[in-house]
């Protein structure tokens, strides 16, 4: 029986995608780049590409930061300064809190159901804990487990014995469930971990690869009939 969920923030409580669009609007003309709408698909190939790479352990969290913008002006052909790039757009993303369609009522559900909700996050404990607690959903949630906290990140096993020591000494992963967006990072790392997994693809992409997830949602209201 489950009785506690592993929860994603980016793109799956949070939309991280328009955060981050509007986060690079703003950046932009802080810094006088005229900003186009169909930029945005640069930077989120490159960024997918750059994080994909987080997790596969070929890159650091904080190698990712010192590259990413300077890859991405190079892609525009932008002559601008990367490093400063990311301290701003970083500072803007810090407050971004746009939840996805459906997550609060999602977390009030769970929350009413009396499951543990954790946080289960590739990134910073103290920007996760602003933005969910910007968008109202911090106070259903019962712990936060980041790859900052864990010194690894998903899919890595490491970062899951982490998750799992911050829960009661009885709980094994059979009882726990990982929602997320990532097939990789969320659903591959959470079912060789031996959870249960439900894929958030809210996008509609076409799966593809090895890993098989138990369930397969496009609407987080979809969960209600699953848990």
């Amino acid at each position: 029986m489950i009785t506690t969920v592993f929860l994603d923030v980016d793109n799956t409580l949070l939309d991280f995608s328009e955060g981050s669009r509007r986060c690079m609007a703003v950046g932009f003309r802080a810094f006088g780049i005229p900003y186009k709408d169909e930029m945005f698909s640069v930077f989120h190939t490159i960024n997918s590409r750059l994080w994909h790479r987080v997790e596969d352990g070929t890159l650091t969290r904080e190698e990712l930061f010192e590259i990413r913008w300077n890859t991405i002006f190079e892609a525009l052909g932008i002559q601008a300064d990367g490093i400063a790039f990311e301290q701003e757009f970083r500072r803007q993303l810090r407050d971004s809190a746009i939840p996805m369609e459906g997550a609060e009522e999602l977390l009030q559900y769970l929350h009413q159901k009396k499951y543990t909700l954790v946080i289960a996050s590739n990134a910073v404990r103290e920007q996760q804990v602003r933005r969910l607690t910007k968008a109202g959903l911090f106070p259903y949630i019962d712990l936060v487990a980041t790859s900052e906290e864990a010194g690894y990140a998903k899919p890595k096993k490491e970062f899951f014995d982490y998750c799992l020591s911050l829960l009661p000494p009885e709980t094994t992963p059979q009882q726990i469930m990982m929602i997320g967006d990532s097939l990789a990072a969320d659903i591959g790392g959470g079912q060789a971990y031996g959870l249960k997994t439900c894929w958030f693809n809210y996008h509609h992409e076409e799966k593809t690869g090895r890993v098989h997830p138990d369930y397969t949602v496009t609407a987080l209201r979809e969960l209600f009939a699953i848990l």
